[in-house]
């Protein structure tokens, strides 16, 4: 079985980043809505498996609620799932995620994961300002 590289993602990664410019369209590497779907149920028990720790360890520098809230919020998330059509797009799914975790996490982790959601796969109205933008250092 052919594995690809490590140091062959980026240039998958930036492939797909071009072509949605290029086209409008959201980068896709073939992700139905049932893959959708599943990856969050995936990422909702990673979540709550990993609950204690999370916790944990906002209890060293924060205010101990991290693994709390955002086990409340992926809870929220699989609600959600299931109340959504089943042949929603998946970046209309990743995106109603996102809102949703922005209003059931707590803190600063619910905008900040729910706005990764919102802008993972991009908005096609965006491409023409990614097109001109230039870069300056």
């Amino acid at each position: 079985m052919d594995v690809p590289s490590p140091t062959r993602r980026p240039e998958i990664v930036r492939a797909a980043t071009r072509d949605a410019v290029v086209t409008g369209a959201a980068p896709s590497a073939g992700l139905d809505s049932a893959q959708m779907r599943t990856a969050l149920r995936r990422a909702a028990r990673a979540v709550d498996r990993h609950a204690t720790a999370l916790t944990r360890l906002d209890t060293i520098l924060g205010d101990g609620d991290h693994g709390d809230n955002l086990s409340a919020g992926f809870r929220a998330v699989l609600e959600l799932l299931d109340e959504l059509p089943p042949d929603m797009p998946p970046g209309e799914i990743l995106r109603a995620v996102g809102h949703r975790l922005v209003a059931t996490v707590g803190g600063a982790s619910g905008p900040l994961y729910g706005t990764a959601c919102i802008e993972a796969l991009g908005h096609p109205f965006k491409a023409k300002l990614v097109q001109t933008f230039e870069y300056r250092v």
